[in-house]
């Protein structure tokens, strides 16, 4: 899709200069890819945007302070020199774009340059309403959502995607870091490597293989990725929120690492750390937490890209993008989507763009299930515990330990993953109870999808969690373990 770059236009002078720029006959065909929306005359388009605003005055009076004010908003659309677009197609999609950026109530004029090797879009709309006559609301956000409406509209008309613009100012810097989820991302290597890790040294070297600095030289150990774009180090206490509103030590503190790394027994070595870690990304990558079967009456387009699938949040109404890698097309027509709960999916509001926003996989796939009545298939969160197991698994093999001194050398954290994969199988079974009680008398009722998930949910999880038990050899073992662990359990509850 095209990148966007936006600037503000603050006097008579620059406004003057911008519109006799962008209308240069030079550059758009002697103006034949030249419009404007409510505005009579392009050629007087400054001379009219000027009149709503001195209307705009007379009617609500100035509250801008002088020099402050915002006159109008530049725009600038850059498409591909690949792209298999008419100059007219192009000259649309900036159309289509900024209309649904304001709502259709502010005046502009769009020209469309064909004078360099990659054809581009000039876009000036008036900051006043001519609904209103109040000031277009430029927040933070808006960027953001201007690039989303840019890239729905032209991927609509298949153009071809761009890379975005460098974004090098301190702003767009911490608005890239909340977007690309940096602190989760060291949170899920610190993770593994808290696993796999024997003290403070092996540590430091083996998140150097994952591409994480850590330092321990200060009163707080502070993180930095060097795969991302990530140029300052972030503090345990922003990795620890629970942590840090309790006033305790951060899981991620040298304290607190030091104690977790004294349960290790058996770890991945400097030279496995890095494949080891791949392998479970790419587990996680291929189970995603939900599937859920969309039908064609639900999505508004597919795309070269993606499904835009229509969504309701709240009384809003609108689209998302769901990419080409998290769905499949079914044969019955139907595609079925793959999602994370927490993943983020930008909602473009089809009423009033400034009421779009970021919602999570979790609200997307309730809304979608509620629409079709047809119930998604989550993923049990202890199938994280079951690759764990995998990979201790791998880990016995890599030493050469017999499956018969499994429970000596893999540790207390060995056992704790296998006790919450049996907690989770105990949990679904009572759900399931609970369900059948609830509508045997009445087995028409919607709830049997819901009974018909968890079941499959709980046959999947067994299945896994009973391949890794066979292939450590110690079934009968790990359930000798977890009813001896309820007898002591039960005791200790009576001698209450």
């Amino acid at each position: 899709m095209p990148t966007t770059k936006t600037g503000q236009i603050k006097s008579e002078s620059h406004f003057h200069n911008a519109v006799k720029y962008i209308l240069n006959p030079d550059k758009t065909n002697e103006q034949v890819l030249t419009s404007g929306y409510q505005i009579q005359n392009i050629n007087n388009a400054e001379y009219e945007m000027n009149l709503l605003r001195r209307l705009a005055r007379d009617a609500r009076g100035n509250s801008s302070k002088s020099g402050t004010e915002v006159l109008a908003h530049h725009i600038k659309q850059n498409f591909s020199p690949d792209d298999k677009l008419s100059p007219e197609e192009i000259h649309e999609i900036g159309r289509q774009t900024v209309l649904e950026l304001t709502g259709g109530n502010h005046e502009f004029i769009i020209a469309t340059h064909v004078d360099r090797d990659h054809i581009h879009n000039h876009i000036i709309f008036n900051t006043t309403s001519s609904q209103d006559l109040k000031k277009y609301r430029w927040q933070k956000g808006t960027p953001e959502l201007l690039r989303n409406i840019s890239d729905k509209i032209s991927d609509y008309h298949q153009a071809k995607v761009l890379p975005p613009l460098d974004r090098s100012s301190y702003s767009k810097y911490q608005k890239y870091l909340a977007s690309d989820a940096v602190r989760p991302e060291i949170q899920k290597r610190m993770n593994f490597l808290l696993r796999h890790s024997m003290d403070k040294e092996d540590l430091i070297i083996k998140a150097q293989k994952l591409n994480l600095k850590i330092d321990f030289s200060g009163k707080y150990a502070t993180y930095l990725l060097l795969d991302k774009e990530q140029k300052r180090a972030v503090r345990e206490t922003s990795l620890d929120k629970k942590a840090a509103k309790k006033k305790e030590k951060s899981k991620y503190s040298w304290s607190k690492i030091e104690k977790r790394l004294e349960k290790n027994e058996l770890v991945f070595s400097k030279d496995e750390i890095q494949e080891e870690y791949e392998k479970l990304n790419q587990w996680i990558d291929n189970n995603p937490d939900i599937k859920l079967e969309v039908e064609p009456w639900q999505i508004d387009k597919v795309s070269p890209t993606g499904l835009y699938i229509h969504l309701k949040v709240a009384n809003h109404y609108g689209t998302v993008k769901i990419p080409n890698v998290k769905f499949d097309r079914l044969n019955n027509g139907n595609y079925e989507i793959h999602i994370k709960q927490n993943q983020k999916f930008f909602f473009l509001d089809e009423r009033k763009s400034q009421d779009s926003k970021k919602v999570y996989g979790v609200t997307v796939i309730k809304q979608l299930s509620k629409d079709s009545q047809i119930e998604p298939q989550y993923r049990s969160r202890a199938m994280e515990s079951v690759q764990y197991l995998a990979n201790a698994w791998a880990l016995l093999e890599n030493h050469h330990v017999s499956s018969d001194e499994a429970f000596e050398h893999l540790g207390e954290t060995f056992i704790q993953d296998m006790e919450k994969v049996d907690q989770a199988l105990e949990k679904l079974d009572q759900k399931i109870i609970e369900y059948h009680e609830a509508i045997k008398f009445n087995q028409e009722d919607i709830s049997l999808s819901k009974i018909q998930s968890l079941q499959l949910e709980r046959e999947e999880l067994q299945e896994a969690y009973d391949d890794i038990l066979v292939q450590f050899n110690i079934y009968d073992d790990m359930k000798n373990l977890t009813n001896e662990r309820k007898k002591q359990e039960n005791i200790e509850v009576l001698k209450r």
